[in-house]
């Protein structure tokens, strides 16, 4: 799923936000339940060319809702955030392996926003200063999508930070796209409203220790 799909859905203490890490992921599996409800307590399990995929709850959060059919999950933070809403969203897309290969070379090829220029600088200069403990402002950021950071180096993995403003409406978007036991899986971790580059940094980290957590509950 593309970031401009991710924010179209709903939804460590680190310095200066009520963002709360949690150090570990608690992981469930898959499956269907009644549409619009919240997700029942036993396991859940969905059919992916005869496996179950299991999906790892994201760092602190729990799983808010399931859609009918067990393909798109939706979570929510254990300790809500003041300052804007912050969310997560799991989806299977393709029905096979040939529309999930075409579905992962179509996000490879995107890239939104300008790849180029100041507010870009200042965006990959506020990632390095959040990832190294620094707190302060965002930079200002033009209108739409700017891609902050992408990662292609792992094989059927794309892996973008983005950022999306629509006149006052910001959002970062910490958003990968994964080729799993022949489907594409979309991930996508919102959060609204951003105010500190350390919130910037979690996102980013949020989004690949997601990832990770994806390939190793099902190798």
């Amino acid at each position: 799923m593309t970031p401009a799909a991710a924010f179209s859905r709903r939804p460590r203490r680190v310095p200066g936000s009520s963002l709360i890490l949690i150090g570990a992921a608690t992981t469930i599996v898959l499956a269907a339940c009644s549409a619009g409800s919240p997700a029942a307590t036993k396991p859940l399990t969905m059919d992916a060319m005869g496996q179950a995929i299991v999906i790892p709850v994201p760092l602190g959060m729990r799983r808010w809702k399931v859609d009918a059919f067990g393909v798109r999950h939706q979570f929510e933070p254990l300790v809500p955030r003041r300052e804007g809403p912050y969310f997560a969203t799991a989806m299977m897309r393709g029905a096979n392996e040939r529309i999930a290969q075409q579905t992962y070379d179509q996000v490879r090829s995107e890239h939104l926003g300008p790849a180029e220029g100041e507010p870009l600088t200042d965006w990959q200069a506020a990632l390095r200063g959040g990832l190294a403990g620094e707190n302060g402002p965002l930079p200002d950021a033009p209108e739409g999508f700017l891609t902050i950071e992408r990662d292609t180096m792992s094989v059927g993995t794309v892996i973008d930070v983005v950022h999306m403003r629509k006149g006052d409406d910001r959002s970062l978007i910490g958003s990968a796209t994964l080729i799993l036991h022949e489907r594409a899986l979309a991930l996508d971790i919102v959060m609204k409203q951003p105010t500190d580059r350390a919130e910037l940094a979690a996102v980013r980290t949020h989004i690949r220790a997601w990832v990770r957590a994806v390939r190793a509950a099902n190798p």
